[in-house]
């Protein structure tokens, strides 16, 4: 009943919004997003965007932004033409060989036509190698090296010559570790002196029972060492900023190549659609 009513309330203002009154939502809260309607959203942002609209999230919960029933303002804003059998993101999907399709519209800077047309079955894959490497770099930005190591592969493989950076180009010497991946401190059971907590070093403790008997030193094993760091007083550390891999990821490195990348194939896609 309220989707019937804003439906109805929406075709009535179709005429009343222009392009550039459009606030384009993007992965980047809007403060306050003016539905046709006249209602707002606080704090909007696209979440997901499929072949028939965008699943819009905000402070109140999840809206459906249908494309078709956008004014045609609304459809050229977002990218979308006014015949929606020809549009780039009304295209059928093409097969996702890559596993990509999720990670590539999440990439920032790339716009959503240029997302579409690459999921769509109107590109060639021509421009494979920089799709690859744009979502390699972004898997590395999401924290799934996995990913990032899987497609950087397939460049190594089928893209050799794509020009771009591999994974390995962005991480760099851990600072905290020095590369090692690990540290060493002072053992925390002994405080650094090596000697056994429960004997001081002695080997034997009293007993609980009476102060005029000891007994072996079950801690220590009568070594009157500590286990814990073997009496050297020392111990070694797996390195927390960098997991014990003695590399850490410059983010910054990464984003700023990935703009590259992302506009290189923003241009790519824009020649391969003035050529069909």
């Amino acid at each position: 009943m309220v989707r019937g009513i804003f439906l109805a309330v929406l075709m009535a203002v179709l005429p009343v919004f222009s392009a550039e009154e459009i606030v384009v939502l993007t992965e980047t809260p809007v403060a306050e997003f003016t539905l046709p309607d006249g209602s707002v959203l606080k704090n909007a942002f696209v979440f997901r965007r499929s072949a028939e609209g965008l699943m819009v999230v905000h402070d109140d919960g999840q809206y459906f932004l249908n494309f078709k029933l956008m004014p045609d303002e609304w459809r050229m804003a977002y990218g979308v033409s006014q015949d929606l059998e020809r549009v780039d993101v009304a295209a059928g999907k093409r097969f996702d060989q890559y596993l990509v399709f999720p990670v590539l519209e999440r990439i920032e800077g790339l716009p959503h036509p240029t997302v579409a047309f690459l999921e769509s079955e109107r590109y060639d894959g021509s421009a494979d190698g920089l799709l690859l490497a744009a979502c390699a770099m972004q898997s590395l930005l999401d924290g799934k090296l996995d990913k990032a190591v899987r497609l950087q592969a397939i460049l190594d493989e089928r893209f050799p010559d794509a020009g771009v950076q591999r994974i390995e180009a962005f991480y760099a010497a851990c600072e905290t570790c020095g590369g090692k991946g690990a540290y060493t401190n002072a053992c925390p059971e002994c405080g650094g002196s090596g000697t056994c907590p429960r004997c001081a070093g002695v080997g034997e403790r009293k007993t609980d029972m009476s102060d005029d008997k000891t007994i072996h030193c079950t801690t220590c094993r009568g070594t009157g060492k500590c286990l814990k760091c073997q009496g050297t007083g020392k111990r070694v550390f797996q390195c927390i900023p960098c997991k014990g891999k003695g590399k850490s990821l410059g983010y910054d490195a990464v984003r700023s190549e990935l703009k590259l990348v992302a506009d290189r194939l923003h241009t790519q896609c824009e020649a391969l659609k003035s050529t069909r």
